[in-house]
């Protein structure tokens, strides 16, 4: 059977990155030059069903408020509770994502849920397990909310478009994650590709394996899930180079200031889901105003 390729039609023209975040005509042109390999492959759609679990789920409440934190616990202290624990979420977060894709469940009500439902699942789950993997846990999760926080502003003042505006129509993609690329080409979602909070969230939790994990290989390891990340990102048009590296900087310091103020209970994750979801609304209003003007 062959699938038919959704037409995307972007919303809005592409404007000149340099005009509105200063970083300047020519580094714009070098980063289109790096990141236009990466844009122009065509892997085997098999291969872009796996790299799409660390490059597009990793920037979703599926993964980030649930089976991320508890993979972090269960690397640093294994135990076949945690283990018990990372299966669970994986199974909420994973089957949902992908069920939504498929269109066997409305995506955006389940990410809504997921929103709300995967925080608690976590935080229940790691109060089952030893007081160091619930202080990873938990440092995980108020990380990634922060981290995400602090991007969205970042991108309202960069307003930088997608490359998912300009190369959506030159390659092919699985059909499965069609429905994903193409939500990235409407209105205010096709300008939101500086800074990466994906890239942002995923080297918050590569410096927490780095960190947290007593191990020789922590290091290559934590770094290699980074750059697979950052990949998958650029290969579904998401993010430029300098989209994912300025969001890797960007969740260093996040989770560097996280853990220099021990900013890490089940309180302070309270205060920072909260600004998390202040600063979601906030991005939400401004993806309709928008549409609005179009």
């Amino acid at each position: 059977v062959t699938l038919a390729r959704p037409t995307l039609v972007p919303h809005f023209p592409m404007r000149s990155m340099a005009r509105h975040s200063g970083l300047g005509a020519s580094l714009d042109r070098w980063d289109q030059r790096l990141s236009q390999p990466v844009f122009r492959l065509n892997l085997p759609k098999w291969m872009e069903l796996l790299l799409s679990v660390p490059g597009a789920l990793m920037g979703f409440p599926h993964a980030f408020f649930g089976p991320t934190p508890l993979a972090l616990a269960a690397a640093a202290t294994p135990s076949a509770i945690a283990l018990k624990s990372l299966l669970l979420s994986s199974a909420l977060g994973v089957g949902s994502f992908y069920a939504g894709l498929a269109g066997w469940i409305n995506f955006t009500k389940s990410t809504k849920l997921l929103i709300f439902l995967m925080p608690g699942l976590c935080l229940v789950l790691s109060s089952k397990l030893s007081p160091e993997a619930a202080y990873l846990s938990t440092c995980s999760l108020i990380c990634a909310s922060l981290a995400v926080a602090v991007s969205i502003p970042l991108k309202a003042l960069t307003d930088r478009p997608r490359p998912a505006t300009n190369w959506a129509e030159k390659t092919r993609r699985s059909a499965l994650l069609w429905p994903y690329i193409e939500a990235m080409c409407k209105g205010g979602q096709s300008r939101e590709a500086l800074p990466s909070s994906d890239a942002a969230v995923m080297a918050a939790n590569a410096f927490l394996l780095w960190r947290f994990w007593h191990h020789p290989a922590a290091p290559w390891v934590a770094l290699m899930f980074f750059a697979f990340a950052c990949f998958g990102r650029m290969y579904f048009w998401a993010h430029h180079c300098f989209d994912v590296l300025s969001g890797g900087f960007l969740g260093i310091m996040v989770t560097l200031c996280v853990l220099h103020f021990h900013w890490v209970s089940t309180h302070h994750f309270l205060l920072s889901f909260l600004v998390f979801l202040v600063a979601v609304a906030a991005m939400q209003k401004r993806t309709r105003i928008f549409d609005e003007r179009k």
